[in-house]
């Protein structure tokens, strides 16, 4: 299990990094803050109807296991991936950057950026799974840069990537 894999590591002096959407129960995230270093955590989308619509599942949980692991003390990195015409428009990027802003502390290292691209689409085929997403344009360096701008605004280290 994660937990078992997070204390081994951490008994013989690993830094440990958890990649996460979120989404897992808040008990869960309590037992392996003690053994992690830092967390990598998604932020799609803040509308909670497009966020249900788009991944399934509500980001009421979500939003809350992020608040709950800032104020744990350890390090996170808030990674937001910039997909056009779905969460890149200024409602939702507004209301990123007031949650951010509002949990800024020593321990929220940065901001990474991380624009839309079409790596996965191979996996879908192989899968025989339907890509939905063919529509979509990667946004451009300009785009990344003027939103790179709009995040620096919190005061929080903003890169692009991740």
């Amino acid at each position: 299990s994660l937990l078992e894999a997070l204390k081994a590591c951490n008994a013989n002096g690993y830094h440990t990094a958890v990649d996460t959407s979120g989404y897992a129960f808040p008990q869960s995230y309590q037992a392996i803050i003690p053994f992690t270093d830092l967390f990598l955590f998604d932020i799609k989308q803040l509308d909670a109807s497009k966020h249900l619509e788009y991944t399934g599942v509500s980001n009421i949980g979500i939003l809350d296991n992020l608040r709950m692991i800032v104020k744990s003390g350890k390090d996170v990195m808030v990674r937001i991936p910039v997909i056009p015409g779905k969460n890149d428009d200024h409602e939702n990027l507004t209301a990123v950057r007031e949650l951010l802003s509002r949990l800024k502390c020593e321990n929220l290292r940065k901001i990474n950026l991380l624009p839309f691209h079409r790596i996965g689409k191979s996996k879908y085929k192989r899968f025989n799974l339907p890509y939905r997403m063919n529509d979509t344009e990667q946004p451009s360096q300009e785009r990344m840069r003027e939103l790179k701008e709009f995040f620096a605004e919190t005061g929080i280290k903003v890169k692009i990537g991740g």
